[in-house]
């Protein structure tokens, strides 16, 4: 099962802003849980395979439940992002990488506005809601994964294909 399958229910759907001048406390998972940053503006650092990989708008972190929330923001450049909490159905192990990319930052700037806006909007079934958001960030991870270049290729032939627009 994945991590699409497992969503119950949408808890919260908010907009985080990191302060300019410290950097927040990251927040554990809790338990049944899972949290969706998708970063807005600014920058933040994650460590992925023992490197930082500095992380701006379109960033998708899926977190599971005992993950950390992100939290070191680029100097000068806090971060910004939208937050979806899920209620889960039960506990799943990940099928997608923690950190992917929503490659059209226009695109992902609309999507959050739209998520914010419909979430307190009384007027929208939040079933229907909650499967609309889980479906396209889950989607949108999955997308970027599928549209790397095979790591198996030769590096030369990698850049290429990167270059390379679909």
């Amino acid at each position: 099962m994945n991590e699409l399958s497992a969503i119950r229910s949408v808890i919260n759907v908010g907009y985080y802003r990191a302060p300019k001048h410290a950097f927040p406390r990251p927040h554990p998972i809790a338990d049944g849980e899972a949290l969706i940053e998708l970063v807005t503006a600014g920058g933040v650092f994650f460590e992925r395979d023992g490197t930082d990989v500095e992380c701006r708008c379109g960033a998708i972190f899926w977190h599971l439940p005992g993950d950390l929330t992100i939290s070191r923001s680029l100097p000068n450049e806090p971060y910004e992002c939208l937050t979806v909490r899920f209620s889960l159905k039960h506990p799943v192990e990940r099928s997608l990488p923690r950190l992917t990319f929503w490659n059209d930052s226009v695109e992902a700037l609309d999507f959050s506005q739209a998520a914010l806006k419909l979430f307190y909007d009384a007027v929208y079934d939040r079933d229907i809601l909650c499967r609309f958001l889980a479906a396209t960030l889950f989607w949108k991870a999955y997308h970027d994964t599928k549209s790397k270049p095979d790591p198996g290729l030769p590096r030369a032939l990698q850049r290429l294909l990167s270059a390379i627009e679909p």
